[in-house]
Parts: C-alpha cells; sequence; structure tokens
C-alpha cells in the first residue's frame, strides 16, 4: 500500500475518531445507553421513552454493558461501537478486495469512513454499526465457505439489528445460486444456528420475565406496529431523495457496479429493510438507520466508481488521490450545509458535547432531589428523574415536568414569573419556579420540522 494511501487512512480515522468526546448528545444513543446501564444495574430494559426496543435489537445492550460496570459514561459506550464501525470498515476493504482488488477496496473503503451517515453516526452508541459488522462478518464467512460459523454471525446480525432479517432470505438465494454440491447441508449449517439460538433466547428470555409475552417477540413487533399504508407515501419518496442526495459518488459507484452476481441482491436486498422502518419513513435519510445501508452500498461502490474513472481514460495512479479529494470537497459542502439547515447541527460530526455539558452542570447545581427533567441531559444527573418527549412539545408539557429542555425555535414562552429560562445554544432550559404548570407559560410555535431532519 502507498504511503499516500495510509496518510489518507490515518486522516479519515481521525475525522471519524475525534468527535467521540466532542460529538453532541443524541437523543437515541443517550435512551440506549440509559438501557445498558440498567441492564448492569438488574433493571433489564427500561424503556423511558414509552417506545418499544424491541425492534431495535438487544446484542449491542448486553455487549456494551459489562463496559459499564467499569466506567458508566457514555463515552464507553461511544468507544466499544466505533470499534464496531472500524471492524466493518476492514471487513468492507477485505471482501472488496475478494470481489474486485485493492483499488476498488480502498475506494469502498473511503466511500463508507468518510460517508455523511458513518462521520455522523460511526463514532456514537447506535446498533446499526453493530448489525453491519455482522452483515459483512456473515458474508465474509459464507465466501470462506464457514456455513455454521456464518449462521450464528447472522444470527448476531439480526439481534443487533431487527430489521436486518429481511436480508435472510438473499442470504439463502445466495448459497443456492453459488454452492452448487451438497446445498441442503450447507444451507442447513447456515440457517439452523440461527434458529436454534433465537429459540433459546426467546425462550429464556420469556421464562425470566425479560419478554413478558410472545405479543412482544421483535418480528411481531415490527409487524404490529408499521405503518405499512407509509409505504407510499411522499414522506418515504422524500427520504430516499435525502439519501441519495447525502451519497451521491455511493450512488454513481454503484449504477456503474452492479452485476449480474450473487452478492448484488444483498448489496440491494437492505433497500427493502431500511424503508420498513418507520423511523427513517418520518425522520428521513438523515438519520443513523442509513450507517448500515451505506456500508454495504459502499462495498460494490468503490469498484463502480474505478470503473467509471478506466472509461473516461484517466491516469490510473490518481484514483484514489482524485477520489478522496472529492470525498473531503464534499464533506466540507456538507459540513457548511448541515449547519446552516439544521437548527441543531455543527458540522456533518455534529460537534458541540461541550453545550451539553453546561446543560448537565446546570441542571445538577439547580435541579432538585426528585425533580422531573424532560430531556436527555436529565439521564446524566442523580436524583432526578426523567423523561423523553421525542421533540413533541405537548407530550412534554403532559408530563408537567419541573425541568424542560427544548429547541427554541419550538416553543414560545411567556413571560412571566412562574419559569425561568436558561439559554444554552442549541438549547433552551426551561424550570418551573412555582407550582403553576409549565404549559400555562409555553406554547407551540410553527415549526418546520423538516429542519432537523
Amino acid at each position: 500500500m502507498k504511503k499516500t494511501h495510509v496518510l489518507f487512512i490515518v486522516l479519515a480515522l481521525l475525522l471519524l475518531i475525534t468527535p467521540v468526546f466532542l460529538g453532541r448528545l443524541h437523543d437515541d444513543e443517550v435512551l440506549k445507553w440509559q438501557i445498558s446501564k440498567n441492564t448492569v444495574s438488574g433493571k433489564f430494559l427500561v424503556n423511558l421513552s414509552g417506545g418499544n426496543f424491541m425492534r431495535d435489537g438487544f446484542f449491542p445492550i448486553f455487549f456494551v454493558s459489562p463496559f459499564l460496570l467499569v466506567n458508566d459514561h457514555i463515552f464507553i459506550a461511544r468507544i466499544v461501537s466505533l470499534f464496531f464501525t472500524l471492524g466493518s470498515a476492514y471487513l468492507l476493504y477485505y471482501i472488496a478486495k475478494i470481489f474486485y482488488d485493492e483499488k476498488a477496496a480502498l475506494a469502498s473503503f473511503f466511500l463508507f469512513i468518510l460517508s455523511f451517515h458513518t462521520l455522523r453516526f460511526g463514532y456514537r452508541f447506535m446498533f446499526d454499526q453493530y448489525g453491519l459488522f455482522f452483515l459483512l462478518l456473515t458474508l465474509f464467512l459464507l465466501l470462506k465457505k464457514r456455513f455454521l460459523l456464518a449462521g450464528v454471525a447472522c444470527f448476531l446480525m439480526i439481534f443487533s439489528r431487527v430489521y436486518w432479517i429481511a436480508l435472510l432470505p438473499f442470504f439463502l438465494i445466495y448459497l443456492v445460486y453459488e454452492e452448487k454440491e451438497n446445498q441442503i447441508k450447507k444451507v442447513g449449517f447456515f440457517i439452523i444456528p440461527p434458529l436454534l439460538l433465537a429459540f433459546l433466547f426467546l425462550f429464556t428470555a420469556l421464562l425470566s420475565g425479560f419478554i413478558s409475552n410472545l405479543n412482544n417477540m421483535p418480528v411481531l413487533v415490527i409487524l404490529s406496529e408499521f405503518p405499512w399504508q407509509s409505504l407510499v407515501s411522499i414522506s418515504l419518496i422524500q427520504s430516499w431523495v435525502e439519501v441519495i442526495s447525502l451519497n451521491i459518488l455511493t450512488f454513481i459507484g454503484l449504477v456503474f457496479a452492479l452485476e449480474k452476481k450473487p452478492y448484488s441482491l444483498i448489496v440491494l436486498s437492505p433497500i427493502l429493510a431500511i424503508s420498513l422502518i418507520p423511523g427513517f419513513i418520518v425522520s428521513g435519510g438523515t438519520t443513523h438507520y442509513i450507517l448500515g445501508l451505506q456500508g454495504v452500498f459502499a462495498l460494490v461502490a468503490g469498484n463502480g466508481l474505478f470503473r467509471l474513472y478506466q472509461r473516461l481514460s484517466l491516469a490510473e495512479g490518481k484514483f484514489i488521490p482524485t477520489l478522496v479529494a472529492i470525498i473531503l470537497i464534499q464533506f466540507l459542502g456538507l459540513s457548511i450545509a448541515s449547519t446552516h439547515l439544521s437548527y441543531v447541527s455543527v458540522g456533518v460530526q455534529d460537534w458541540g458535547f461541550w453545550q451539553d455539558q453546561e446543560v448537565i452542570d446546570l441542571l445538577e447545581e439547580k435541579a432538585k432531589k426528585g425533580d422531573l427533567v424532560v430531556g436527555v441531559h436529565g439521564a446524566f444527573v442523580e436524583n432526578v428523574e426523567w423523561r423523553w418527549a421525542e421533540l413533541n412539545v405537548e407530550k412534554a408539557l403532559d408530563y408537567d415536568p419541573d425541568w424542560f429542555i427544548i429547541y427554541p425555535r419550538m416553543v414560545k414562552v411567556e413571560n412571566n414569573s412562574a419559569v425561568e429560562c436558561y439559554s444554552i445554544p442549541p438549547y433552551l432550559v426551561i424550570h418551573s419556579v412555582t407550582s403553576r404548570p409549565l404549559n400555562d407559560s409555553i406554547s407551540v410555535r410553527d415549526f418546520k420540522f423538516w429542519r432537523l431532519r
């Protein structure tokens, strides 16, 4: 590998690693971190938002929890998750090298590691990088003819990110298409571990009360809660437009890379999986759900870009430097755009943990024992109760909180002696200083939610 390529890799890793300690808190990662802490303390999966985390996954919770016994700061959960992002990047590079060559593999690596979604969410405690890691590990083990281990990896993929269960039929199609001898034996070796392990897990969970009844099983939760009519909604179309806009290079590469090979099905199948996620449909293409998709698409898009580069009869030795330069220019452009088009974000990496720390410090100084805080910052303060209202002001005010952390453009606060307001951009911290409910002093503004997408 050339020295310039090594320098590019170091630069990419620095861009990914530095936000671990500087990136702004994300609601989802705080909730998952809190659930992991509850698991360590014996409370198991306590979902403070009132939703159902069964549709997300189990493995990341159980894997991160022991590390929180050493130090329960959210940075620990971020560091552990970062290793799965880096592991995904390595597997992606290695598999692309098997499929193609080193130049295409490096292109795939950079398309993934420097993408909007990886730089924004790859360092956070999300479940998506865990699911992607085991998805790529499953594919890698299938390529190495380790069918039993591939089945175990497939189980971990599903129980890291439950919606990746949509890929299981495509892995089976790959096996039938690719393996001409002893097909039944190989398919059996692959499918038995996820089925057996899933049965053992669910049986144990039911006995222990971890899952209260069969209706709470992950797949049934997804099927029962999914708004099927939204598959043809304008919101879903808008979400995919956003995804393509943020990953133009990847999609250009994808168009030139797709071939009539079985792994093309595995690459395209995540489109179905992602389209089944209500959070993606509602919240859009800038969300963390695309992290796994970006990794799978980058796997073949690197080769597609290299083929396009060759068609243009450009100097082959300049391919990687040219690609990295374009990606970095794209990174700078997206950083400027995300800062100006969002009420919250600072750059692609979403800087701002120091502002979160200011809010936490304020609550630690001012909040009384037993105060109710609506906002994820309350998770970091001892002796207070906290709730998360998913940016739903009416829902938040229904809790009748003592403290409410929100974005100032979302509410209008009446100037009176019943409330105190602390401005810590991008947050507005509202404190009720009397027994008068906060909803008497707060009204909802006409807020364009898409600005947060």
